[in-house]
């Protein structure tokens, strides 16, 4: 009751303390727009030294949200570890994978990489041509002789972030636009589907695609898993593996006639930085994660996406004609074509993907809506303090080794504000989760 009248304020904390959750205490913080003063650092620490089933909830919540980086963080902070379910456990996987796959595409490819090219992907069309070009820079390696490798640095223009994650979203069309091969050697795809949608950002997914005779037709089956972690490091982690008959049992045996190949991957979406943005190939410059972009028009925002993949097709060697058509041809064929269906399902042309994007209008509301905040965040970065009323501060949490960091800026009180309401998607208090991490 009291935190839905938010007429408590920080001095009623203080006279009465124990009249509301610690969950309230850290809401009524950030509505007020600043953190518990020194005064009542002893109650700050009370807050963050919550009891295990309160984590948990949290977490719960955070899960719900697709914030499983945030929620991977709360959850170990939980001493009583017989309270994880097995979700839990998957989640925290699953958020250790993203983070160590995140870092290593903030940074650029070592010398152990192959430069491939560094182009402007897909050709310039009345609906982009205002765009601008979209420099590219993709990178391979090949190890144990058939052990494949491959990085792809973009550029897009913020108009094509949502069109691209409904295309790789469509996994069943993916036999639709992905590139077939007859010569100089049979590649392609031969059939997708999903096998399941486990939640609104994850599903798992049966490859099966023909390779050149005299060899075996290989498949895939990979669990994919989009994570929303814009209120902590901006960006949208999209995070691929494969999984095993024992992982999972909605996993099928291969066929005898199959061999099933290893798989993993990685995307990142973040908006991309000055260095990143300007000159002919600034996207070799440095990744820092900590640096700003400069402010730019909505109609020429740009957004940096980096993908990873590893696959292990399971062959002793590959002749090096196929390497050279793989790593040459076949890599930048594929990047320049998913930009293609990417803006025919901006501009209104592919009828599948739209037919599927109707279908499914609470998740593709729901991606444009992060997409907003993604991008709203980052101008946020820039504005004036008196305007952004913002409050950083750092606090020891008695659970984990550092400091807690907190912001508390004029969105993230309307989103507190929007979520009491009961307004908003329970994913949008992932926020909270800063007190626990």
């Amino acid at each position: 009751a009291p935190l839905k009248s938010k007429r408590v304020g920080v001095e009623q904390l203080s006279a009465s303390p124990t009249s509301i959750t610690s969950e309230a205490k850290d809401i009524l913080a950030f509505l007020g727009g600043a953190l518990i003063e020194e005064n009542m650092s002893d109650r700050a620490n009370e807050a963050i030294t919550e009891d295990d089933t309160s984590r948990i909830s949290r977490a719960n919540i955070l899960i719900d949200g697709e914030c499983l980086l945030a929620a991977a963080r709360l959850l170990r902070c939980v001493q009583d570890k017989s309270l994880y379910t097995p979700q839990h456990e998957q989640v925290m996987q699953v958020a250790e994978d993203m983070q160590e796959s995140s870092q290593d595409l903030l940074h650029d490819p070592d010398d152990s990489w192959t430069r491939q090219s560094a182009t402007s992907a897909s050709a310039v069309t009345e609906s982009n041509k205002n765009d601008g070009q979209r420099p590219t820079s993709i990178y391979y390696k090949i190890s144990d002789g058939a052990k494949l490798e491959c990085r792809v640095d973009c550029l897009v223009e913020s108009s094509l972030l949502v069109p691209l994650l409904a295309v790789l979203n469509e996994t069943p069309l993916y036999a639709t636009w992905i590139p077939s091969w007859t010569v100089p050697i049979s590649l392609g795809i031969s059939e997708s589907k999903q096998l399941q949608q486990v939640s609104r950002g994850q599903q798992v997914v049966h490859i099966s695609c023909r390779v050149p005779w005299p060899l075996a037709a290989r498949d895939v089956v990979l669990r994919a898993t989009a994570a929303d972690d814009i209120h902590d490091h901006q960006a949208i982690v999209v995070r691929m593996k494969t999984l095993s008959v024992q992982d999972d049992p909605i996993v099928p045996e291969p066929l005898p006639s199959v061999v099933r190949a290893d798989f993993e991957g990685a995307i990142l979406f973040r908006p991309c930085k000055k260095e990143e943005k300007d000159g002919e190939h600034a996207i070799d410059a440095p990744t820092n994660p900590d640096s700003t972009a400069d402010e730019i028009p909505d109609e020429t925002k740009q957004v940096m996406v980096s993908f990873k993949m590893y696959m292990d097709p399971h062959l002793s060697s590959i002749p090096s004609s196929v390497i050279n058509f793989v790593t040459r041809t076949v890599i930048g064929t594929m990047w320049n074509m998913l930009l293609q269906v990417a803006e025919g399902v901006r501009d209104g042309k592919r009828p599948q993907h739209l037919q599927a994007i109707e279908e499914r209008p609470e998740l593709y509301q729901w991606i444009e809506e992060r997409i907003q905040v993604l991008l709203s965040m980052n101008d946020a970065k820039g504005e004036d303090e008196s305007q952004m009323a913002t409050s950083t501060t750092a606090r020891p949490c008695p659970n984990c080794d550092g400091d807690v960091k907190i912001r508390a800026t004029t969105a993230t009180q309307q989103e507190a504000k929007t979520a009491i309401d009961g307004s908003s998607n329970v994913g949008d208090l992932d926020f909270i989760a800063y007190l626990q991490t």
